[in-house]
């Protein structure tokens, strides 16, 4: 299960790249877009950051669900306590 946390971390990586990528140099182009370029890259940005702020947590569980050899889907409720639990902590 850490690995699907790898990975869904490279699929953020992946889409938020290529998003860019297609925003500023294929789509919306020409002046009159400007307004438009401007608020999506805003957007983009803030996702970004947002999903960036949770990477620290994310490698937290990651840790957690390996030390606690949690390695099915039965035990997915021990993983939500988990989780609960380390956002419980931090309030």
């Amino acid at each position: 299960m850490p690995e699907h946390i790898e990975l869904m971390k490279k699929m953020f990586e992946h889409s938020i790249y290529w998003a860019k990528d297609i925003v500023n140099h294929f789509y919306l182009k020409g002046p009159q877009y400007w307004p438009v370029r401007v608020a999506v890259n805003y957007f983009m940005n803030y996702v970004e950051k947002r999903v960036r702020a949770l990477y620290d947590r994310l490698d937290q569980i990651a840790a957690e669900i390996k030390n606690r050899k949690l390695v099915s889907k039965v035990e997915a409720p021990k993983l939500m306590e988990l989780y609960t639990s380390s956002s419980e902590e931090e309030e």
